[in-house]
């Protein structure tokens, strides 16, 4: 009696640890490794228990750490610093060696994170945009090192891979959440900037079949700016972000054509003080609207421990909830384990 009394006890005292805990230490915390009560549980309920537990658990354990992540973004911008240095035409050719060498060692902590996090869950890993954007960056990477550079054309090709080396830069957007909601509110603003910008480009189109018949005569009008229909456009497209418009109405006065001034007002009236405007409102108008949520209040939204109802030293006790799926980029959480004190078999 005694002895089920402390048993009682002890299970008791251990589902009081686990209520005391609440959500947000589930959320916020990661047991590393499971103890022998917590494998038996997970054996009796039929789960999969992996054969290299101990060394998944230690990378597990590394991605999981902020120190990970800050050592990833102290990575992407040395890199970046390098590729600046390396536009310098001098330092290039005396520093040559010295930058493969240190392209090659960002190549490789970038191929370890992917290894390391694609090891620890690749179901989540490739679910996630970010994480599938840079892996194609990493892929490009690696053109470099494998193509052959023979020729003129294979080098002209090389210089176009490595110029897409500034794409690691971008790696940013997966570790910083503020980059991720304006990234997701630009993209969600997509389909009404297609909107504006087709209404746009009707106008432009409109005025630059009109600015060809009036200003493009190549003997009385201005043929450089307006003497077919794609340097019309050019021209327009100046006019609509406001950018040297003087000079090109400076250019038009200059041949005697003052009433081009009504047309450059009301084109700018229309195209930069409405359409452009509209384009700009419209993205600020989605980025404001988008509902930013407590950083804890994420963590407690995506990711929700699996929980096993299981006593291992009871034969009758197979209860178990099936887990639930992680938060992009991070391994799942090891069962709770919930000893049944009242077993009659537990003593």
């Amino acid at each position: 009696m005694e002895q089920n009394a402390d048993v009682k006890e002890s299970g008791s005292g251990y589902f009081r640890f686990i209520i005391q805990k609440g959500a947000s230490q589930i959320a916020l915390r990661r047991f590393s490794d499971w103890d022998a009560v917590g494998r038996a549980a997970a054996t009796a309920a039929g789960s999969n228990v992996r054969k290299d537990t101990e060394f998944y658990d230690y990378i597990a354990n590394i991605t999981e750490k902020t120190l990970f992540d800050g050592m990833i973004m102290v990575t992407i911008i040395l890199n970046a610093l390098f590729m600046a240095l390396e536009t310098d035409y001098d330092l290039k050719y005396k520093l040559f060696g010295f930058f493969e060498i240190a392209d090659e060692f960002f190549i490789a902590i970038y191929t370890m994170e992917f290894l390391m996090k694609v090891y620890v869950n690749p179901g989540v890993y490739w679910k996630n945009g970010y994480n599938v954007f840079d892996a194609i960056i990493l892929v490009i990477s690696f053109v470099p090192m494998f193509a052959d550079g023979g020729d003129s054309s294979a080098m002209g090709t090389m210089r176009i891979v490595r110029a897409f080396r500034s794409l690691r830069v971008l790696k940013t957007v997966s570790f910083i959440r503020g980059l991720q909601a304006l990234v997701v509110a630009l993209f969600k603003t997509m389909k009404s900037v297609v909107y504006v910008l087709g209404l746009m480009f009707l106008l432009m189109f409109i005025f630059a079949i009109i600015g060809y018949y009036y200003f493009g005569d190549p003997n009385t009008g201005d043929p450089e700016n307006w003497g077919d229909l794609g340097c019309a456009l050019f021209t327009l497209f100046s006019l609509v972000t406001v950018d040297g418009w003087t000079d090109l109405q400076q250019n038009l006065d200059d041949l005697g054509m003052n009433s081009s001034r009504i047309f450059t007002i009301v084109f700018i009236l229309i195209g930069y003080f409405i359409f452009f405007n509209m384009f700009i409102g419209v993205v600020i108008m989605e980025i404001q609207v988008r509902p930013v949520l407590p950083p804890l209040l994420l963590l407690l939204l995506r990711v929700k421990p699996p929980v096993v109802q299981v006593d291992p030293l009871c034969p009758l006790s197979s209860r178990s909830i099936p887990s639930a799926p992680c938060r992009p980029g991070r391994s799942p959480l090891p069962p709770v384990v919930q000893v049944d004190p009242l077993c009659p078999l537990s003593s």
